[in-house]
Protein backbone atom coordinates (compact mmCIF):
# COMPACT_ATOMS: atom_id res chain seq x y z
CA UNK A 1 0.00 0.00 0.00
CA UNK A 2 0.86 3.78 -1.26
CA UNK A 3 1.78 5.54 2.09
CA UNK A 4 2.18 8.87 0.05
CA UNK A 5 -1.49 7.70 -1.78
CA UNK A 6 -3.26 7.67 1.27
CA UNK A 7 -1.61 10.22 2.48
CA UNK A 8 -2.93 12.52 0.11
CA UNK A 9 -6.43 10.73 0.41
CA UNK A 10 -6.27 11.86 3.80
CA UNK A 11 -5.28 15.35 2.78
CA UNK A 12 -8.07 15.48 0.87
CA UNK A 13 -10.60 14.42 3.39
CA UNK A 14 -10.22 17.28 5.35
CA UNK A 15 -10.15 19.59 1.28
CA UNK A 16 -13.03 22.59 1.80
CA UNK A 17 -15.04 21.75 -1.66
CA UNK A 18 -17.24 18.95 -1.39
CA UNK A 19 -16.27 16.95 -4.36
CA UNK A 20 -12.91 16.71 -3.44
CA UNK A 21 -13.80 15.15 0.15
CA UNK A 22 -16.22 12.55 -1.36
CA UNK A 23 -14.03 11.28 -4.09
CA UNK A 24 -11.34 10.85 -1.41
CA UNK A 25 -13.83 8.84 0.74
CA UNK A 26 -14.91 7.60 -2.02
CA UNK A 27 -11.17 6.14 -3.06
CA UNK A 28 -10.35 5.18 0.63
CA UNK A 29 -13.72 3.05 1.11
CA UNK A 30 -12.46 1.00 -2.30
CA UNK A 31 -9.02 0.95 -0.79
CA UNK A 32 -9.63 -0.68 2.90
CA UNK A 33 -10.29 -4.06 1.32
CA UNK A 34 -6.25 -4.42 0.03
CA UNK A 35 -4.34 -5.94 2.37
CA UNK A 36 -2.13 -3.62 4.20
CA UNK A 37 -4.27 -0.91 4.32
CA UNK A 38 -4.41 -1.22 8.46
CA UNK A 39 -0.80 -1.29 8.90
CA UNK A 40 -0.42 1.42 6.56
CA UNK A 41 -3.12 3.37 8.40
CA UNK A 42 -0.73 2.51 11.88
CA UNK A 43 2.41 3.93 9.91
CA UNK A 44 0.79 7.29 8.88
CA UNK A 45 -0.58 7.73 12.54
CA UNK A 46 2.89 7.01 13.93
CA UNK A 47 4.74 8.94 11.98
CA UNK A 48 6.13 12.04 13.10
CA UNK A 49 6.30 13.75 10.09
CA UNK A 50 2.80 14.11 9.21
CA UNK A 51 0.24 17.25 10.27
CA UNK A 52 -1.69 16.24 13.39
CA UNK A 53 -4.78 16.89 11.54
CA UNK A 54 -4.13 14.27 9.01
CA UNK A 55 -3.24 12.06 11.49
CA UNK A 56 -6.44 12.54 13.28
CA UNK A 57 -8.18 12.10 9.88
CA UNK A 58 -6.70 8.83 9.43
CA UNK A 59 -6.31 7.45 13.74
CA UNK A 60 -10.54 8.05 13.28
CA UNK A 61 -11.21 5.99 10.04
CA UNK A 62 -8.24 3.67 11.32
CA UNK A 63 -11.09 3.75 14.64
CA UNK A 64 -13.74 2.73 12.53
CA UNK A 65 -12.53 0.37 10.34
CA UNK A 66 -11.51 -1.93 13.51
CA UNK A 67 -14.72 -1.18 14.63
CA UNK A 68 -16.81 -2.17 11.90
CA UNK A 69 -15.04 -4.94 10.90
CA UNK A 70 -12.75 -6.97 13.28
CA UNK A 71 -14.83 -8.99 15.31
CA UNK A 72 -14.80 -11.20 11.71
CA UNK A 73 -18.67 -12.00 12.16
CA UNK A 74 -20.59 -12.76 8.37
CA UNK A 75 -23.27 -10.27 8.62
CA UNK A 76 -20.62 -7.49 9.49
CA UNK A 77 -18.32 -9.00 6.31
CA UNK A 78 -21.60 -8.48 3.88
CA UNK A 79 -21.19 -4.52 4.76
CA UNK A 80 -17.53 -3.74 4.92
CA UNK A 81 -15.06 -5.88 3.58
CA UNK A 82 -13.43 -8.39 6.10
CA UNK A 83 -9.73 -7.32 7.39
CA UNK A 84 -7.26 -9.71 6.03
CA UNK A 85 -4.79 -12.21 8.45
CA UNK A 86 -2.03 -10.22 7.32
CA UNK A 87 -3.09 -6.99 8.21
CA UNK A 88 -4.58 -8.69 11.70
CA UNK A 89 -1.39 -9.58 12.28
CA UNK A 90 0.66 -6.65 11.56
CA UNK A 91 -2.02 -4.61 13.54
CA UNK A 92 -1.62 -6.60 16.69
CA UNK A 93 2.14 -6.21 16.45
CA UNK A 94 2.45 -2.50 15.87
CA UNK A 95 -0.66 -1.38 17.70
CA UNK A 96 1.33 -0.42 21.16
CA UNK A 97 3.96 1.13 19.05
CA UNK A 98 1.58 3.48 17.70
CA UNK A 99 -0.04 4.53 20.64
CA UNK A 100 3.01 4.56 22.37
CA UNK A 101 4.19 7.26 19.06
CA UNK A 102 0.90 9.14 18.67
CA UNK A 103 -0.48 12.46 20.36
CA UNK A 104 -2.39 12.29 23.10
CA UNK A 105 -5.50 13.06 20.91
CA UNK A 106 -4.94 9.93 18.91
CA UNK A 107 -4.18 7.92 22.01
CA UNK A 108 -7.54 7.97 23.05
CA UNK A 109 -8.68 6.51 18.99
CA UNK A 110 -5.92 3.59 18.97
CA UNK A 111 -6.69 2.85 23.10
CA UNK A 112 -10.18 1.91 21.65
CA UNK A 113 -8.89 -0.19 19.11
CA UNK A 114 -7.05 -1.72 21.16
CA UNK A 115 -10.07 -2.79 23.48
CA UNK A 116 -11.73 -3.90 20.55
CA UNK A 117 -8.62 -6.20 19.26
CA UNK A 118 -8.70 -7.50 23.06
CA UNK A 119 -11.97 -8.64 23.02
CA UNK A 120 -11.83 -10.64 19.54
CA UNK A 121 -8.50 -12.39 19.82
CA UNK A 122 -6.82 -11.71 23.39
CA UNK A 123 -5.60 -14.37 24.52
CA UNK A 124 -5.91 -17.31 21.83
CA UNK A 125 -4.94 -15.18 19.08
CA UNK A 126 -2.87 -12.82 20.67
CA UNK A 127 -0.86 -14.57 23.41
CA UNK A 128 2.20 -12.81 23.52
CA UNK A 129 0.12 -9.05 24.29
CA UNK A 130 0.84 -9.41 27.86
CA UNK A 131 4.63 -10.00 27.52
CA UNK A 132 4.62 -6.87 25.15
CA UNK A 133 2.45 -5.03 28.27
CA UNK A 134 4.60 -6.49 30.86
CA UNK A 135 8.02 -4.90 28.59
CA UNK A 136 6.36 -1.38 28.68
CA UNK A 137 5.31 -1.40 32.27
CA UNK A 138 9.61 -2.14 33.28
CA UNK A 139 10.71 0.27 30.86
CA UNK A 140 12.67 3.73 31.66
CA UNK A 141 10.52 5.76 29.46
CA UNK A 142 7.61 7.20 31.19
CA UNK A 143 5.53 7.35 27.97
CA UNK A 144 5.80 3.86 27.43
CA UNK A 145 5.30 2.89 31.13
CA UNK A 146 1.98 5.17 30.45
CA UNK A 147 1.51 2.82 27.34
CA UNK A 148 1.52 0.04 29.34
CA UNK A 149 -0.98 1.30 31.89
CA UNK A 150 -2.96 2.00 28.91
CA UNK A 151 -3.05 -1.90 27.68
CA UNK A 152 -3.37 -2.92 30.75
CA UNK A 153 -6.86 -1.37 31.60
CA UNK A 154 -8.17 -1.48 28.29
CA UNK A 155 -7.77 -5.51 28.62
CA UNK A 156 -8.94 -5.45 32.13
CA UNK A 157 -12.39 -3.59 31.16
CA UNK A 158 -13.04 -6.34 28.44
CA UNK A 159 -12.73 -9.14 31.27
CA UNK A 160 -14.07 -7.73 33.76
CA UNK A 161 -17.32 -9.20 34.51
CA UNK A 162 -16.27 -12.13 33.12
CA UNK A 163 -17.37 -14.68 34.97
CA UNK A 164 -16.36 -17.73 33.17
CA UNK A 165 -12.95 -16.18 31.81
CA UNK A 166 -11.57 -15.02 35.65
CA UNK A 167 -8.51 -17.13 35.17
CA UNK A 168 -7.64 -14.50 32.34
CA UNK A 169 -8.03 -11.97 34.87
CA UNK A 170 -6.13 -14.04 37.71
CA UNK A 171 -3.24 -14.19 35.73
CA UNK A 172 -3.08 -10.82 34.19
CA UNK A 173 -2.91 -9.88 37.60
CA UNK A 174 0.03 -12.46 38.76
CA UNK A 175 2.08 -11.15 35.87
CA UNK A 176 1.29 -7.36 35.62
CA UNK A 177 0.23 -5.98 39.17
CA UNK A 178 3.38 -6.51 41.06
CA UNK A 179 5.04 -3.95 38.94
CA UNK A 180 2.33 -1.65 38.76
CA UNK A 181 2.30 -2.20 42.55
CA UNK A 182 5.55 -1.16 41.86
CA UNK A 183 5.43 1.85 39.71
CA UNK A 184 2.71 3.79 42.14
CA UNK A 185 5.18 2.97 45.28
CA UNK A 186 7.57 4.93 42.95
CA UNK A 187 5.27 7.67 41.93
Amino acid sequence: MDLHALVSLFDSTLHPEPEVRQNAEQQLQQLEAHDGFLSTLLQMISSADLPLGTKQAASIYFKNRIRRSWSGLHHQQQLHPPIGENDRNVTRDNILGGIYAAPQSIKLQLTECLGIMLKHDFPEKWPQFIVHTKELLHAQDAQKVYTGLLALLEVIKVYRFSVTKRDIIDEIAKELFPQVQHIAEEA
